[in-house]
């Protein structure tokens, strides 16, 4: 099942596929344990549209990043210390800052937020989110890169995001 799954003809789908798990169980995870918890209230109430929105964003980043990681073998090929370093470079300087406007913004219209609600949640949020990125996502990276082939490489991704995020 995994060479299937995982073979070229449905490496997009099973991608986007992981994306969509990975947003379904950390808003799971988040919304049983993380809000509950931080808010301290024990009648939270689920929100459908945020796991809906959760999901959403989940598989729009998990095709993203299938694309992405398959550009950045074609241009930095192999995994000598050059080439991972560069990849890692890219990826911390180029898609990390695009993931988060993204996820950012998309989570704001799906929302059914204005520009200029989209504008400031960008503002408050966004320097956090990269902080995080920047702290944890080189190492991870750099595993990635220099460990795990490419076509597992978005379900490693999506597995420490999972991990990181339910902490």
């Amino acid at each position: 099942l995994s060479q299937t799954l995982f073979s070229p003809r449905y490496l997009l789908v099973t991608n986007t596929s992981i994306g969509f798990l990975t947003g379904a169980v950390g808003d799971s995870i988040n919304q049983n344990v993380g809000i509950p918890r931080k808010k301290n209230v024990d009648d939270y109430k689920w929100s459908w549209s945020r796991f809906r929105n959760q999901c959403a964003q989940g598989s729009i980043l998990g095709a993203a990043y299938h694309f992405w990681y398959l550009f950045l073998d074609r241009k930095l090929p192999g995994t000598s210390s050059s080439s991972v370093i560069k990849k890692v470079f890219a990826d911390q300087v180029i898609m990390c800052p695009i993931a988060v406007v993204f996820y950012l913004g998309l989570l704001n219209l799906l929302e059914g937020g204005t520009l200029e609600e989209g504008m400031k949640s960008l503002k408050e949020k966004s320097g956090q989110l990269l902080l995080a990125e920047w702290t944890f996502g080189p190492l991870s990276q750099l595993i990635n890169f220099y460990i795990i082939p490419c076509r597992f490489r978005v379900l490693y991704d999506s597995i420490v995001v999972l991990s990181f995020d339910s902490y």
